[in-house]
């Protein structure tokens, strides 16, 4: 049976910042996005908490509530480094260890089959408990035993969450260990004790029962959301769970939808833990501190090869490039890039090094250069030796998208995916496009008619009260309106702005069929686009 834990340390930066600063300990404590009236809260201690003050907001509104209140920034860098150094320390209690991307100081933990490594464990420490001879021998043998009685009572998976928080108390971080069954479950159960306690679930019905009491504010929710859901009388996950997954989704997107989906166990989400060991990197300190790009390519060359050797010797390959380039004002650029597939070919590397770094204009020359490559298993490809040859190659659409996000960013391949909204415009979302999808036509496609919208709607002319059929949408070159097909009403939207239209289709003298509406608010006639 799948038995998952969650290590919840919060306000896990102000817990890294509490450790230079020890004097805030006692007083209300935040830490900021950036020290201005308005940066945001990010993370708050329960003293804080206690006065109302929450992450996310304003610092000047934080102030306002709690005058007393203690706050700095803690740069991104210390963050990751705590985050590592904590995975480090977990990974003495489980193998696979899963830190939360959108939450610093959230763990997750594999805890299958770890019922037989505690008790042989237990087993070797008690019989060198006992062993121990000399004039408290009999002393230090009785309190083995009583140790034994006292946990006698308690399941192996209670002891192994005890010693894991024990072991993080050690290293000065305070959290809430809870070892349940799904990856939602113990996640919202952690964020409920506050980093107060540890709870192991030995059914999965009673995790659930549980998590459904737990306040929702204690989700990392956006500020917005959080506040029109308490609006809305939206205060637990129980409460969270009665709203319409399809509703959410419209409303506050994918996000909060998948949340929800989470949260009644209609989905079921997998640990995926972040492999042990780091980046094979290599650093120079340049002599002369230059902007020439074809000298920093130059580097980035003689630094890779020995990385990409290495590499090579683990029957291992490259599918991330960063580099990190020191200028001689103290500022620092960094820059990551993948190739369309893992390689060990430097060439590739260097042409989409050439097509990203063509585009930076440094304000100082380059003082320091440092460039690190995520390693990947190496694949061998038997699964092709037998293939037909196809008159497409896949391969090589992947090596134009890479030189396309190298010369122009990383969001520049996307695709459309469609959206379940109410307004033509809000139908569909553009998203990353990693691979791509080969075509699956139908064997006999059905002739459709295909609505193509505009990014935005065209005013047009008033419609003449006199001229009914000699309505002039697109001017002369289309001609007159022949027919109209309509209207078809659409109204919603009054969460935000008021939105009322009456759709038509209108048969122009030249052929086209356009797709016009009537904004009853504005009183305005537009174009949403054409059919064809």
């Amino acid at each position: 049976m799948d038995r998952l834990a969650c290590v919840d340390a919060p306000a896990f930066a102000l817990q890294l910042l509490l450790r230079q600063r020890p004097q805030w300990r006692a007083q209300p404590a935040a830490v900021v996005e950036r020290d201005a009236p308005h940066g945001a809260i990010v993370a708050v201690n329960e003293a804080a908490r206690s006065c109302g003050v929450l992450p996310g907001m304003r610092y000047a509104a934080a102030l306002a509530l709690c005058p007393q209140l203690c706050a700095t920034e803690v740069a991104a860098e210390q963050i990751a480094d705590g985050v590592e150094q904590t995975c480090k320390l977990l990974r003495r209690r489980s193998p696979h260890v899963e830190p939360s991307a959108e939450e610093p100081g959230v763990f997750w933990l594999d805890a299958r089959g770890l019922e037989a490594w505690i008790e042989s464990d237990e087993a070797v420490l008690a019989e060198r408990t006992t062993s121990v001879r000399g004039p408290a021998g009999q002393v230090t043998t009785n309190r083995a035993a009583a140790h034994r009685t006292r946990q006698t009572a308690e399941s192996p998976l209670t002891r192994w969450a005890r010693s894991t928080r024990t072991l993080l108390a050690a290293a000065g971080l305070e959290c809430a260990l809870v070892v349940g069954f799904t990856h939602f479950g113990v996640y919202a159960v952690a964020k409920a004790l506050r980093g107060a306690r540890v709870l192991v679930f030995e059914r999965e019905d009673d995790e659930h029962d549980f998590a459904r009491r737990v306040p929702l504010r204690r989700l990392a929710l956006e500020p917005r959301t959080r506040a029109e859901l308490e609006q809305l009388g939206v205060l637990t996950i129980d409460d969270f769970l009665r709203l319409p997954e399809a509703g959410l989704r419209l409303r506050y997107g994918e996000a909060l939808a998948q949340l929800h989906a989470l949260a009644s166990r209609a989905r079921r989400r997998e640990l995926a833990p972040r492999p042990p060991g780091e980046w094979p990197s290599a650093a120079v300190d340049l002599d002369f501190p230059t902007n020439s790009l074809e000298a920093l390519i130059a580097l980035c060359g003689e630094l890779l090869g020995p990385l990409l050797t290495h590499l090579a010797r683990r029957d291992e390959r490259a599918a991330a490039l960063a580099l990190r380039l020191r200028l001689e004002d103290g500022s620092v650029v960094e820059e990551r890039l993948e190739p369309a597939q893992p390689t060990l070919a430097g060439a590739d590397f260097e042409r989409l090094l050439r097509l990203r770094l063509a585009r930076q204009k440094f304000a100082r020359s380059v003082e320091h250069l440092s460039v690190s490559v995520r390693p990947t298993p190496a694949l061998a490809p038997t699964s092709e030796l037998f293939a037909l040859a196809r008159g497409r190659e896949p391969a090589a659409a992947q090596r134009a998208f890479a030189v396309l996000r190298a010369a122009f960013g990383e969001g520049c391949v996307v695709r459309a995916q469609l959206l379940s909204a109410h307004l033509p415009e809000a139908g569909f979302c553009w998203v990353p496009m990693d691979a791509v999808q080969p075509p699956q036509p139908r064997p006999e496609p059905p002739p459709v008619l295909v609505r193509r919208l505009l990014a935005h709607p065209l005013p047009l002319p008033s419609r003449s009260r006199h001229e009914e059929d000699g309505w002039l949408l697109r001017g002369v070159s289309h001609g007159p309106v022949l027919r109209l097909h309509g209207p078809y009403p659409l109204q919603g939207g009054w969460w935000r702005a008021e939105v009322a239209r009456d759709y038509h289709y209108a048969e122009m003298h030249n052929g086209a069929l356009l797709w016009i509406y009537f904004d009853r608010v504005r009183r305005r006639w537009f174009l949403q686009g054409s059919v064809s």
